[in-house]
């Protein structure tokens, strides 16, 4: 198994995938399917699907740091979505005066060697499914499997999500936590 790969089938491992779901729910309780299975395709595979191209990507990052507003509720600088893997907001952060430069290395560094794997994605959606009580079971494994059909693309998140939660972050590895520090 990968070195970055989430071993479930551990119960402190699944321990903690479900308590990193628990999170995202009290901050997010509008979230969406689609938002879950976000939540759970970012925490095994981490950002590399935003990475086709650094220059592009830094565009991105310098556009959407040009245009951050302020969300209606707070937000934590650091949110979990794994034991391995991690949301930096990026209003937060750049409000307490956190390095750009350094989370968008770091971003970047995530992308290359992160590296979860699909078949990973099913334990975890397994895990976190029984934890929401706002949608149907069935309904939660068909997403899914339309998902698996379709090579588990990543997604973006769903336009209530977008609406209520004005999402701002990048995805990095815990390991990563010393841009904080440089």
């Amino acid at each position: 198994m990968h070195e970055n790969s989430i071993e479930l089938g551990d119960s402190a491992a699944e321990k903690a995938v479900a308590q990193c779901f628990l999170d995202q729910l009290r901050s997010y309780p509008d979230m969406q399917i689609q938002d879950i299975y976000k939540f759970v395709f970012q925490g095994v595979m981490g950002s590399g699907h935003a990475i086709q191209s650094e220059s592009i990507a830094f565009e991105r990052f310098q556009a959407e740091l040009s245009n951050l507003c302020q969300p209606d509720s707070p937000e934590e600088v650091v949110e979990f979505l794994s034991t391995k893997i991690i949301r930096v907001n990026l209003r937060p952060y750049v409000r307490n005066g956190g390095d750009t430069s350094s989370l968008f290395k770091a971003f970047v560094r995530t992308g290359y060697t992160h590296g979860g794997s699909e078949k990973e994605l099913g334990p975890v959606w397994e895990v976190i499914k029984p934890l929401q009580t706002k949608f149907n079971h069935d309904d939660m494994d068909i997403y899914f499997s339309l998902q698996r059909k379709s090579g588990f693309p990543a997604v973006h998140h769903s336009g209530i999500y977008r609406e209520l939660y004005t999402p701002s972050y990048r995805v990095i590895s815990v390991k990563e936590l010393s841009w904080s520090r440089e």
